[in-house]
């Protein structure tokens, strides 16, 4: 079976999507000036490229065929404070799911991501 080894998030403004993920979701630089348009990231092991796209996109979540990024978190009050602190928008939750709490979010570029909050026994 593959493992994933790269996660490319397309961002309107670099020095933007930087901060937001930096901030919002604490990721970590790995190597900047890979290229111009590039900027590597790091998140457990696996490289988060940052990418600049011409324009944003307006994703229509929950309804249209997507790629849903979902980040482990232990608190999801605090992470989904951190991510209103960094001017994300909320569109789903925190509300239960199986494996534990859930929320969608909208980057600033339109990209739609989640956080999860395991149950302990998930």
């Amino acid at each position: 079976m593959p493992n994933v080894c790269i996660i490319e998030i397309k961002v309107a403004d670099m020095d933007k999507g930087r901060t937001f993920y930096e901030d919002a979701l604490g990721m970590a630089v790995k190597m900047e000036k890979y290229l111009p348009d590039v900027l590597v990231m790091e998140h457990d092991g696996v490289d988060l490229i940052l990418h600049v796209a011409e324009k944003p996109v307006s994703i229509d979540y929950p309804n249209s065929a997507q790629s849903l990024l979902i980040f482990a978190v232990d608190d999801i009050e605090a992470a989904a404070g951190r991510l209103r602190k960094a001017k994300a928008e909320i569109m789903d939750g925190p509300r239960p799911s199986p494996p534990g709490t859930f929320l969608a979010f909208r980057d600033p570029f339109g990209n739609v991501h989640g956080l999860m909050q395991l149950n302990s026994n998930g």
